[in-house]
C-alpha cells in the first residue's frame, strides 16, 4: 500500500511538472506579438538592405513583427517616427543630429534616441579619372552636382567643404539632382563635372562600370570647420576593396545609426539591441556593411542621446564606459535647455 502511494505521488509530481512546463511553453508561444515599422532608404541602397536583414532577424528571433518601409529620403524619417507611423529608422548620425535641432526639417525632434551605431557612410566629391580636377580648390568654375532636395544635409556638406577651402559657392555652378544615384549618372554621361555622393553602394558600382573615377581628398586641417557645423561628421580614410576607389583617401564620414524615439518602451529597445548584437554574425551574409554592426561599434561618441533601454543592455555587457555616461549626462542637460 505504501509502495502504491509512493508511486502515485511520483506520478502526480511528474504530471504536475509536465503541466507546469507546458504552461511555461504556452506563455512563450502565446506571447503577444508587437508590430514595428522600420524606416529605410529606397531599395537599391545599402540602408535598405541592412533594414531588411535586421528586420528579418528581429521577426525571426523575438516576438517583434518588423516590416520595412522605404522613406523617399532621410528628411521624411523624423516626422514618421514622431507621429508613431514608424518606430525605428536608420540614417547617418549627422542627419539625426540635424533633426534634433530642427535643421533642414520643419521643426525640432529632440525625442530622437540612438539604439546602435553602424557602418561608416563616406561622402566625397567624385570626378572622372580623365578630368583635370584633382582637388577641391579645382571646383571653381566647374559644374558640381550637390543640391539634393531629399538629402539637404549632403548639399549643406558640399557648401561647408568648399568654404573650408575658402571657395565661394557662387564661384561654382551647383546643379540639382533628385538623389545621388542621378548625380552619379549625370557624371558618367557628361552632364556634370563633379558629383557629391556617398562613395559606396550600387550607384558607385554602376558609375565605375561606365567610367574610371577619382575621389577628391579632404584635408585633415579643414575638418574642424566642417565638424563645427555638424558634430556628426568625422574624417576617415577610404578602405581597401572599395569599388573603383583607392584606399587611404581622406574623406568625410558619418556613422549610419539605428535610432528611435524616447517613446519606444525600454524593454523593446533592450530586446532590439540585444538581438541584433547577439545575432550579428548571422546577418553578415546579407551585406558586407553588416560587419560594422558589431558589438565593438554599437556604442560610439555621437552627438545624440542613446535610448535608456539600449544603455541598460550595453551596461550589462560592459560596453558602456564612464566617458559615455558623462556624454549622456551632458546631452541630457542640453536637451532640457531646448
Amino acid at each position: 500500500m505504501k509502495r502504491a502511494t509512493k508511486n502515485l505521488t511520483a506520478v502526480t509530481l511528474i504530471l504536475c511538472l509536465c503541466l507546469a512546463s507546458a504552461a511555461l511553453a504556452g506563455e512563450v508561444t502565446d506571447k503577444k506579438k508587437v508590430s514595428l515599422v522600420y524606416l529605410g532608404l529606397p531599395p537599391g541602397t545599402a540602408i535598405y538592405t541592412i533594414a531588411i536583414a535586421q528586420s528579418q532577424a528581429l521577426s525571426r528571433h523575438t516576438n517583434l513583427e518588423v516590416s520595412v518601409q522605404p522613406a523617399r529620403g532621410s528628411q521624411a524619417m523624423p516626422g514618421l517616427l514622431a507621429s508613431g507611423d514608424a518606430q525605428i529608422a536608420n540614417v547617418g548620425i549627422c542627419s539625426i543630429w540635424e533633426f534634433t535641432k530642427g535643421i533642414n526639417v520643419p521643426k525640432e525632434y529632440p525625442m530622437l534616441r540612438v539604439l546602435q551605431g553602424g557602418h561608416e557612410v563616406m561622402f566625397g566629391f567624385i570626378t572622372r579619372e580623365d578630368s583635370p580636377i584633382k582637388s577641391i580648390p579645382d571646383l571653381k568654375g566647374r559644374k558640381v552636382t550637390a543640391d539634393f532636395p531629399t538629402f539637404r544635409m549632403l548639399g549643406a556638406l558640399g557648401i561647408w567643404a568648399m568654404q573650408a577651402y575658402g571657395i565661394d559657392p557662387d564661384s561654382v555652378k551647383i546643379l540639382k539632382a533628385e538623389d545621388t544615384t542621378k548625380g552619379c549618372r549625370d557624371l558618367a554621361e557628361g552632364r556634370t563635372d563633379v558629383a557629391l555622393s556617398s562613395i559606396e553602394g550600387p550607384m558607385i558600382k554602376e558609375l565605375v562600370a561606365k567610367v574610371k573615377i577619382r575621389v577628391l581628398p579632404f584635408g585633415a586641417d579643414k575638418m574642424a570647420f566642417v565638424s563645427a557645423k555638424n558634430p556628426g561628421l568625422f574624417l576617415v580614410p577610404t578602405q581597401p576593396g572599395m569599388t573603383g576607389i583607392e584606399a587611404g583617401i581622406p574623406v568625410i564620414s558619418s556613422p549610419s545609426t539605428l535610432h528611435t524615439t524616447a517613446n519606444l518602451p525600454d524593454d523593446i529597445a533592450y530586446l532590439i539591441v540585444k538581438t541584433l548584437l547577439e545575432k550579428h554574425e548571422e546577418l553578415i551574409p546579407a551585406s558586407p556593411y553588416m560587419k560594422q554592426y558589431s558589438p565593438d561599434r554599437a556604442v560610439r561618441k555621437m552627438p545624440v542621446l542613446y535610448h535608456p533601454g539600449a544603455v541598460r543592455y550595453y551596461k550589462e555587457k560592459g560596453l558602456w564606459s564612464r566617458e559615455m555616461d558623462e556624454l549622456q549626462t551632458r546631452l541630457l542637460q542640453e536637451a532640457k535647455k531646448q
